[in-house]
């Protein structure tokens, strides 16, 4: 029997030998298998070039292409349409920069998608936060219109009309210089000294503000400590960067038992979300000099609290660590990780899907021009109506779950249902298949949340977190050390918790690294709390 030549991609660089190999396959009589190579050959470049398409457009949109993981209505209705037409023989509709094509005598008309006007951003003006300075600046009437117009006559003051604009006052830096008693003893000239006032840094210069500024700054609002230096620069201050990111280090070592009963905190509730983003650590061992660590978040968004945590790499070990002692829900991702700390968990950790990720999926193909996954984003769409007026409404979890079952669960049975007879046709290398495949695999776990109305649909409450670290990561672009990367997980626990609690950061830390450097007790870090802070410090309510 005489052996099956393959012709390989790779040997399409030499398109003389592939062709001197067929012809001798034809003339051996051999043209059945010719063709069936042939194909085989169409077929695989077929896919590769979907591959290659679908890893391009994926790349162009996330270079050039909006965040946004919303499709327009209009565009989802043209998809629909679309699939309607074919499963019906008639013309698929054009899109609207497209000239629409003639229609026939008696030919259905598909329904076009109906496009709402944009709302006016026209509107009342904002009024002015309560409780800023107020500074009153007289406005006279010129001389010249003072006298009245018909007689002749001086007017006289008959009251004011108020106008408001709102200014912005520079920051600035003071000098605070400690006059320092000294007593001396009259009699045997013994001389002491008052103590120094508290330090945030020992023996350094920078007082509370400054250290919460450059906290606030750096892991609150994306501003390196290299652009700190040019700001302070103009201000007539001039420091290193250096200087700097020390004094930060030394506020956050200061603040570390804040973060740590956060954490402690968080971990103790029973329901809670988690994911990670990679984070550059210059590292003198790398090959490259840096490695690539991970950045964990953990949100428990019933106490309104939120974690970080730092691990060198992407291991199951890290986050096994911290979730050692937690029981209850645990909603994630797909990471293989979370599977194994389930089971070793023995029954104490239930995890949950996520359906922001299995959407994504369906919604990447569907901007692939894969029509058919217009299905799914349409029963997504109503999915998250849904979820979007439980919230709305303010629902209590007992009712929520009440109407999950009632709306929701149809939907997602619809949707499984779709994806089992779709899958089975769909080739690998499509998007749509790996949507679908997605699907299937995590069925289980993307519909455990209808059991329980305190649980999310997905998760992104830890997401949004994470891409606060995305945007600060473009800007200070890495971490020096792993100390400094587990310092940064300090400032984000603290920060991110503040954000829950609807607490002002920088107010915040102040405040506490005052009382911190004072000498305040570790038995009574609790008052320190974000959460404690703002209700110790919130005025006592009018009866």
């Amino acid at each position: 029997m005489t052996a099956r030549f393959e012709l390989r991609p790779q040997m399409l660089d030499d398109i003389q030998q592939v062709e001197a190999k067929l012809l001798e396959m034809l003339q051996e009589g051999r043209g059945h298998e010719v063709i069936t190579l042939m194909l085989g050959l169409l077929v695989d470049l077929r896919d590769r070039h979907l591959s290659a398409e679908s890893r391009l457009h994926g790349l162009l949109r996330k270079v050039y292409g909006r965040s946004s993981e919303k499709v327009a209505q209009c565009q989802l209705d043209l998809f629909l349409a679309t699939l309607d037409a074919k499963k019906s023989g008639g013309t698929p509709p054009q899109d609207k920069g497209a000239e629409p094509a003639p229609s026939k005598p008696n030919e259905p008309q598909l329904p076009k998608p109906e496009l709402k006007p944009a709302p006016s951003r026209k509107g009342k003006k904002r009024p002015f936060p309560e409780g800023l300075p107020i500074e009153i600046v007289p406005v006279r009437v010129p001389d010249a219109e003072r006298p009245c117009p018909s007689c002749g006559k001086d007017r006289i003051n008959c009251g004011h009309e108020t106008s408001q604009i709102i200014e912005y006052v520079p920051p600035q830096f003071k000098i605070i210089e400690e006059q320092r008693e000294k007593l001396v003893c009259r009699s045997c000239s013994e001389i002491s000294t008052a103590p120094l006032g508290p330090r945030v840094v020992e023996g350094g210069r920078p007082g509370p503000q400054l250290v919460a500024t450059l906290i606030v700054d750096k892991w609150q609002d994306a501003t390196p400590h290299n652009r700190n230096t040019d700001i302070f620069g103009r201000l007539g201050v001039h420091f290193s960067r250096s200087t700097l990111t020390d004094w930060a280090a030394e506020g956050l070592e200061a603040l570390a038992p804040i973060a740590w009963r956060i954490t402690q905190q968080t971990l103790a509730e029973t329901y809670i979300n988690i994911d990670d983003t990679g984070l550059r650590v210059l590292d003198r061992d790398h090959p490259s000099g840096v490695k690539r660590g991970h950045l964990w978040a953990i949100v428990a968004s019933e106490a309104k609290l939120v974690t970080y945590f730092y691990t060198k790499d992407w291991t199951t070990e890290g986050p096994a660590a911290r979730l050692a002692n937690f029981e209850g829900f645990l909603q994630g991702d797909e990471y293989a990780g979370y599977e194994a700390i389930a089971e070793a968990a023995d029954g104490r950790i239930i995890r949950l899907g996520c359906h922001m990720h299995s959407r994504r999926k369906f919604e990447a193909a569907l901007q692939a021009s894969d029509a058919r996954a217009a299905i799914a984003m349409n029963l997504y769409k109503k999915i998250y109506a849904v979820e979007r007026s439980c919230k709305e409404e303010g629902l209590a979890p007992e009712t929520r779950r009440e109407r999950r079952l009632r709306e929701t669960a149809p939907l997602l049975e619809e949707l499984k249902t779709w994806v089992d007879e779709i899958h089975g046709g769909l080739r690998p290398s499509e998007l749509l298949y790996k949507a679908t495949y997605y699907a299937r695999e995590h069925w289980d776990l993307l519909t455990r949340f209808l059991d329980d109305g305190r649980l999310e649909i997905d998760n992104g409450i830890v997401e949004r977190e994470l891409r606060r670290v995305a945007i600060g990561r473009r800007n200070w672009l890495f971490a020096g050390s792993d100390v400094g990367a587990e310092r940064a997980a300090v400032a984000y626990t603290i920060l991110a918790t503040c954000r829950m609690q609807g607490v002002e950061p920088y107010s915040y830390l102040v405040d506490v690294l005052r009382k911190l450097s004072s000498g305040w007790p570790m038995s009574r870090i609790d008052e320190l709390l974000p959460q404690t802070w703002a209700r110790l410090r919130a005025p006592p309510e009018q009866t």
